[in-house]
């Protein structure tokens, strides 16, 4: 490990700096410990210079690493002395301060590392102040000592550089892989690049075409297969490659260019003589050159390169390969092609390539999911596919496979791979203050979703970032490390959020490869932890937040020195977490040198005092816990940069001296909304960079007027509870328009609606809040005032671009928001006073207003009645591409006339607007949701329009052709709720002009909609039809509508058609329904007929179809099954009498004549439901292709098959609620494919048929409520059983014979079963898993058998059935199994004590359930398990009131993470029960 270009050389050079500052040699002088300092920078001084040498010594002496190691603890423990020395100054100095004047503390000192304004008497060490630095001075002298016997010298060389340590080598033209794998797409966007001719310009006649990616990614092999593409040929007629690598040495790759473009070697000394021949090279020819791998960022080395360039023919090109984005960026373009990983399916395909080349890998089925889980791990990097595969292909036994698919790749040697070197790289040029940054990011868990805030905030806790250079900001200097760290591909964008990122796994692994035994990530499993060794050596910890009990936690008591305590939340997105009370009360306390603390989304609600003894935190992180109160003592953490409280919502208020926490820098209490005020002396906090919320009480904490100290706010600054304000001077002495810094303001009142707030004072508020000219976002919420301020719309504002306005229920008019420059989200919400819109709106005499404007959005508007149009003849809204008016119910007027840009418009609820539709040319989607009645301008084309929604429109009485021919492009229309609507369509034409394009229609409670139009369509228009395009048509809740026109045959491209609740529907079109559908659904059609003829006519193509609550289905033959159908639901048929008998269902000429084209033996049908059909009694032969079944609530059904035969391939087979059902098939097929079987509520079920022990395949039993069944046949059960469930069956007698013998059951769940009697002597499987017993006579039997014997069970319930005054009984000897992780005991009536010796053997105990144990009074005397994470009980009086009253019983489980009593959870017996 490279650890002088780790953490020595950065971190030992800052601990050099910090020990010769001018604050730390003034206060070293009046200390009197100048000497021994100077003793430190000596000694540091000699090792630095052998830290090269060391470096390269370790890889092969042990000695020498263990020397490294040594040394840089050391350096750690050194720069915690440091730490405490300038605590203590600092915590003197502020109590000296306390007694002094106000004035004198806004002089102090503003950072824990200055040592500057320290009195001579300020700092007196104590014993243990000086025993530390004793041990330092001894272990510096022995480190000294060791350099020399360990002959470490300085390198006379300097420090080696990376090229030393690994050489990549060099690439050519020619490709290495024939065949490149997913890179089609890549391929093609680069050489479009290279194609595509652009604009010149200057004297450039060349540009380039960057392709970034991280190492490995495939970017050399892309160039080098666009290089070869024949195309690419033919279009330049001079080409070249150059491998540049890490060493951008001008003079030799001018020369490797000027060798590939002449037939001749350069043998010219003079880089002038090269720069010249090169330039006569290129001039005039178009020529394509490759500039492979290259990592150079000076630009003055570029242009010296490209200097000869400039001769080339315009259209020449340049690609650039880097794994830096900012490399991409210096050479030229704005953009550059960014390489992606590969799907695991084209990896899978460069793998299988290299491991199983020329052998055919059918052949290898052994291998197959082991090469599946390797590729996994490659994560989409082909270089590491390749790798995997090379090293595989020579090895064929499985297990050789699983060794390396359980091992890191960085476990591998050089010599193995080309992974650990290729990224290696990365790490090696990143510069000393981004390698401990990058260093850090070990504790990030692979896939985990970070922010840069986060990351950031983090870095500058652990000092990683300086805290000031030239007058930027340390959250400046951390982005700009942070940013740095994408351009280089350490960090990528994540898929889904472009805020967020994650690193590559395998650079993952190189983060911990390269961060060593200092980091270290906890796993959840508790049996892994037993076995995770922590070094003791180890500063920062992280794990993923759970369910934590105090077992997670052993390891920390070996890590004395932690600084870093960090859970995380699950990658699965479960935020809150439970916590054993042992780490904040226990564990912490010892951690003394923790810098970074979080303990967010734990549900805990308290911290104690002991938290104020960390005084080397920086980092507090309690979000989204349930903290109610913070300690006082958190105002003694001198050093703490950031307070997270965000989402603490139960969190009561802020310590009254937080103003000592003088280096805060966060605090975040966005929505902590139980805070009613903020501390007295706020004022203080004057390095505040973050301050999320500002809430101003009544009548207490501090005044608005605090923020005038506030000045290096940034961000985001919400200000609450305003109406508190008395005195509007207050706002003018907050003086928030010097904030300059601030980029989005909330300005919040109550939002009470009496009468008791002053007007003026409000206004006069507003007035003086006036924000910097930078402010990007501005919220004004439940302003009182008549009028806004003038400063609200001024074009001074000229960075705003979202702008809300809401529940300002006085103001009668709006502000001139139209001058706003930059203004592209506007949203104007419950400004119920307001009557009119106009000129005011755009401002007087704007001649472009809103000239960036995309989405603006009125609501709850009650009386506005007016919109009134610029009229200054131009578009007033020329970008606006969505316009949203909802709730405006007297708005009467028209709409702007027009908005060119508008691509979304959505209407609701305005009930008496005509909305008149004008040109909208970019118009994709419009929703139209209570209006009364909409208009179109003539001439109006609607040509971009593809989804349109009209709902509750009260005149609309059917779609006219003046009204449909703007809509011929529609793609997806949706008419709803229109109850005057008698017909779509006025007649055939504007029916063709309509379904033109429409592919989805959608007609949803129109009461009055009797057909789609008035009439039938001519016949010479049918043909017309036919060439639509409409794939989904759908009626719903349509109760006039009677028929389907006949033209609905001629629909050819319908797919899916849906008719629900439309009772009076009699019938489809005579020639029925188009073939050519796919999806049918008919809902509560009762009158149509005749059923089910009516829609599997003629059905070619039908694959599902779900009928449901038509009375008129009576039967349902096996011969009318459309020959394609997959899927058959049928629920909620009363009268259906049968289903696939032999008969044909109907008398009807089409039930023949579909008789003819269907068949009835080759039936498709998989899936079949039958529900709620009280009627039916028969089901006839079943098709042969079925694989699932489910028969529910069909009461007079006696029996599944008139064949008594089930088909051998059905799979799930479910009968639900079918009481009269008596018997099924007689037997089971022995080859049948049954993998999963329920019966409930069959009360006259007697017997399962025969053959059940034959069905190999079945994995689950599921029988309940069956009270006639006896018993199970002789023979048993499947031996593959997994699962069984046997609940309420009241006559079964006895447990299914041979249980013991199905070592594959792994859960048994048997409740309320009063006859079994018996338990089998032979047992149960040793395999269960889970076991659960409720009310059976056989609880104690299966005790005496062993339970201990059922050794991999890890749920156990038991629910009555036992009579023992103890659990486990002791006089019994009962022992339970070691492995159990769950146990809920319940209905125990006798239990008096749970007995110690029956849990201690427990160890893998997570939950504990103990219910309606009425004598219940203690747990064991030694306490519950350690394991233990969540502990319910219910129902235990006596239990519970020895918990609340005496100390002992509560310290037994106080340890548990989560404690739940008569559903509360309790974190304190003596205030909560």
């Amino acid at each position: 490990m490279a650890i002088g270009e780790i953490f020595l050389a950065a971190f030992l050079g800052m601990l050099f700096t910090r020990l010769t500052s001018p604050e730390f040699l003034k206060f070293a002088r009046r200390e009197g410990i100048w000497k021994k300092a100077d003793k430190w920078r000596g000694m540091l001084l000699k090792v630095q210079e052998v830290l090269d040498d060391a470096e390269e010594k370790q890889l092969t002496e042990k000695a020498v690493k263990i020397w490294l190691d040594d040394l840089r603890d050391l350096a750690y423990d050194v720069e915690d002395l440091l730490d405490e020395f300038a605590t203590e100054s600092l915590r003197r100095e502020l109590m000296a301060a306390e007694e002094a004047s106000t004035s004198k503390v806004r002089r102090i000192v503003s950072t824990t590392l200055s040592f500057t304004k320290i009195s001579a008497s300020a700092i007196k060490f104590n014993p243990k102040m000086r025993s530390k630095m004793k041990e330092v001075s001894s272990r510096l002298d022995g480190m000294a000592k060791q350099r020399i016997e360990l002959g470490l010298e300085k390198m006379s060389g300097g420090r080696r550089t990376s090229t030393d340590v690994w050489q990549k080598p060099p690439s050519a033209s020619v490709p290495n892989e024939p065949v490149i794998y997913g890179r089609d797409g890549d391929k093609k966007k680069v050489i479009d690049l290279l194609l595509t001719e652009e604009a010149n310009h200057g004297d450039t006649n060349f540009h380039v075409v960057p392709i970034v990616g991280m190492g490995g990614i495939g970017k050399t092999t892309l160039a080098q297969h666009v290089f070869q593409d024949e195309l690419v040929k033919e279009w330049f007629s001079t080409k070249a490659w150059a491998c540049v690598s890490d060493d951008f040495d001008v003079m030799r790759i001018s020369k490797a260019i000027l060798e590939s473009v002449t037939p001749h070697p350069c043998d010219f000394k003079e880089y002038n003589q090269v720069q010249v021949k090169l330039r006569e090279a290129l001039a005039g020819k178009k020529f394509l050159l490759v500039l492979d791998d290259v990592w150079n960022k000076n630009y003055g080395l570029w242009v010296a390169l490209k200097t000869p360039f400039a001769a080339g023919a315009p259209g020449s090109k340049i690609i650039l390969t880097t794994r830096d984005a900012d490399v991409a960026l210096m050479v030229g373009p704005t953009e550059y092609h960014c390489l992606k990983p590969l799907s695991d399916q084209d990896c899978w395909s460069v793998f299988v390539k290299h491991a199983f080349e020329n052998r055919d890998l059918g052949a290898q089925t052994n291998l197959q999911s082991v090469c599946e889980r390797i590729v996994t791990k490659c994560k989409g990097l082909p270089l590491a596919a390749r790798t995997l595969g090379g090293l595989l292909r020579t090895k064929q036994r499985e297990d050789e496979w699983e060794d390396i698919l359980n091992s890191k790749i960085w476990d591998l040697s050089d010599s193995q791979s080309d992974i650990l070197p290729v990224l290696r790289l990365s790490y090696y040029h990143l510069p000393s203050h981004l390698k401990r940054c990058f260093t850090y990011s070990a504790l990030i868990p692979k896939d985990f979703e970070f922010e840069e805030k986060d990351l950031v905030l983090l870095w500058m806790a652990e000092g990683l970032v300086p805290q000031q250079v030239q007058n930027k900001q340390m959250e400046d200097m951390g982005a700009e490390y942070f940013r740095d760290l994408v351009s280089r591909s350490i960090f990528q964008v994540a898929n889904c959020d472009e805020s967020r990122f994650v690193m590559h796994d395998l650079v993952s692994d190189l983060a911990q490869w390269a961060a060593g035994d200092t980091c270290f990530q906890l796993g959840n499993d508790l049996n892994a932890i037993k076995q995770f060794k922590v070094s003791k050596r180890a500063r920062h910890s992280s794990y993923i937040r759970g369910w934590d009990g105090i077992r997670k936690f052993e390891v920390f008591h070996t890590t004395k020195r932690l600084r870093t305590f960090l859970p995380l939340p699950s990658l699965l997105g479960h935020n809150t977490g439970y916590l054993t009370s042992h780490v904040p009360f226990d564990l912490l306390p010892e951690l003394e040198f923790l810098r970074v603390l979080s303990l967010s989304g734990y549900c805990i609600d308290t911290l104690p005092n002991s938290i104020g003894d960390l005084k080397h935190l920086r980092f507090l992180n309690l979000s989204f816990s349930a903290i109610r109160n913070l300690p006082q003592s958190v105002c003694s953490l001198y050093n703490l940069q950031t307070l997270l409280l965000k989402g603490c919502c139960l969190l009561e208020g802020l310590p009254s001296k937080l103003g000592s926490l003088i280096n805060l820098r966060h605090l975040d209490i966005t929505s902590a909304s139980s805070i009613k005020a903020m501390p007295m002396g706020i004022e203080k906090l004057t390095n505040l960079q973050t301050l999320s919320d500002f809430v101003l009480g009544k009548d207490k904490g501090s005044r608005l007027s605090s923020l005038v100290n506030l000045k290096s706010l940034r961000g985001t600054l919400c200000i609450t509870g305003l109406e508190n304000v008395i005195d509007a001077r207050e706002a003018m002495e907050a003086n928030i328009k010097d904030i300059n810094n601030l980029e989005v303001l909330l300005l919040e009142w109550s939002p009470r609606t009496d009468n008791s707030r002053n007007e003026k004072v409000d206004k006069d508020v507003l007035d003086d809040l006036r924000p910097h000219g930078k402010v990007k976002e501005l919220t004004i919420n439940c302003y009182a005032g008549l009028t806004f301020p003038t400063w609200v719309g001024n074009p001074s504002f000229s960075s705003i671009f979202l702008l809300r306005l809401e529940n300002c229920t006085k103001c009668t008019s709006l502000p001139p928001l139209g001058l706003l420059p930059s203004l592209k989200n506007l949203s104007i919400v419950s400004l119920t006073a307001v009557k009119k819109v106009g000129p005011e709106f755009y401002g007087q005499g704007c001649s472009k207003p809103f000239p960036v404007l995309e989405t603006l959005l009125f609501k709850n508007m009650q009386e506005w009645e007016e919109w009134i149009p610029c009229g200054l003849g131009s578009d007033e809204f020329p970008l606006l591409n969505k316009l949203s008016v909802k709730s405006c119910p007297n708005l009467c007027k028209k709409l702007p006339p027009s908005v060119p840009s508008l691509e979304k418009l959505v209407i609701k609820k305005c009930e008496k607007l005509v909305v008149l539709i004008h040109s909208l040319p970019k118009l994709c989607k419009m929703v139209i949701n209570g209006c009364k009645e909409v208009v179109y301008e003539g001439g109006v084309y609607l040509r971009s329009l593809n989804s349109m929604t009209i709902s509750n429109i009260s005149k609309l009485t059917y779609l006219a052709e003046g009204f449909i021919q703007p809509l011929a492009e529609v793609q997806e229309l949706e008419i709803a709720n229109c109850m005057e609507l008698a017909s779509l369509y006025e007649n055939g034409v504007a029916l063709a002009k309509q379904l033109t394009s429409l592919l989805k229609l959608e007609v949803r409670n129109c009461p009055q909609v009797v057909s789609l139009m008035e009439g039938e369509v001519p016949v010479y228009m049918q043909q017309q039809l036919a060439n639509c395009k409409l794939e989904s048509l759908t009626f719903s809740t349509c109760e006039s509508l009677k028929k389907l026109p006949q033209w609905v045959h001629s629909l050819v491209s319908l797919k899916e058609l849906k008719i629900q609740y439309c009772p009076r529907l009699l019938s489809f079109p005579e020639a029925g329904l188009p073939s050519t559908l796919r999806i049918i659904e008919i809902v509560g059609c009762n009158a149509l007929t005749p059923l089910p003829a009516a829609v599997t006519y003629n059905m070619m193509c039908l694959e599902q179809l779900r009928i449901e609550n038509c009375e008129s289905l009576i039967s349902f033959g096996r011969i009318q099954l459309p020959p394609t159908l997959k899927k058959l639901e049928i629920r909620y048929c009363e009268n259906l009498l049968c289903l696939l008998d032999d008969g044909e269902g109907s008398s009807s000429k089409k039930s023949d004549e579909n008789t003819s084209c269907s068949g009835n033996n080759s039936s498709l049908l998989e899936y079949l439901y039958v529900g709620i059909c009280n009627s039916l009694t028969s089901i006839g032969e079943l098709p042969s292709a079925l694989k699932y079944l489910q028969v529910c609530s069909c009461s007079k059904l006696k029996s599944l098959s008139s064949r008594d035969k089930l088909p051998a391939g059905l799979k799930h087979l479910a009968i639900d609620s079918c009481e009269n059902l008596e018997s099924m098939p007689d037997r089971f097929q022995d080859n049948m494919s049954l993998e999963n079987l329920k019966i409930w509520f069959c009360f006259n079920l007697r017997s399962l048929p025969e053959g059940l022990h034959k069905l190999c395949h079945l994995r689950e039993i599921s029988i309940w409520y069956c009270p006639a069944l006896v018993s199970f046949a002789a023979e048993g059960l499947p031996i593959n059983l997994r699962r069984l469930f046997i609940i309420k069956c009241d006559g079964l007698k006895a447990i299914p014979d041979h249980m013991h013998n199905l070592m594959s059951l792994e859960e048994l769940s048997i409740y309320y079963c009063p006859d079994i009697v018996s338990f089998p002597e032979e047992g149960f499987p040793t395999s269960l898993t889970y076991l659960a017993t409720v009310d059976l006579k056989i609880c104690e039997l299966l005790f005496n058998w062993g339970m201990h014997k059922l050794s991999a069970l890890r749920t156990l319930i038991i629910q009555g059935g036992f009579s023992h005054i103890s659990f486990p009984s002791v006089d019994m000897g009962v022992r339970l199994p070691s492995a159990l992780n769950r146990l809920s005991i319940e209905d125990f009536p006798n239990l008096e004590y749970l007995s110690y010796s029956g849990f201690q053997n427990l160890s893998s105990l997570e939950r504990l359930s103990i219910s309606d144990c009425p004598k219940l009074t203690s747990f064991p005397g030694k306490g519950l398990p350690s394991s233990l994470l969540e502990l319910r009980i219910r129902a235990c009086p006596l239990l519970v009131q020895q918990i609340k009253g005496r100390v002992k019983e509560w310290l037994k489980i106080r340890h548990i993470p989560y404690i739940n009593i008569d559903g509360k959870v309790v974190s304190d017996p003596a205030t909560q029960l």
